[in-house]
């Protein structure tokens, strides 16, 4: 997954902005799961794992930590 990220950053879906900060979202092919995860265009697109969910759990309102 890291790998993944790490080439191709804009996989997953925009849930918030702030800046050069983006938090995304992907759901995960072979497990029923999704992973929010934070690009940071400051340090050359840097990932940042953030959260991971159950497909069928309920989720908070996306936003990027302070």
């Amino acid at each position: 997954m890291e790998d993944l990220l790490g080439q191709f950053p804009e996989a997953g879906v925009e849930l918030a902005r702030d800046g050069p900060m983006i938090l995304r979202r992907l759901r995960l092919q072979h497990a029923p799961f999704y992973v929010w995860y934070i690009v940071d265009l400051r340090r050359d697109r840097g990932v940042t794992f953030f959260r991971l969910f159950h497909a069928r759990q309920l989720t908070p309102e996306p936003r990027l930590p302070e």
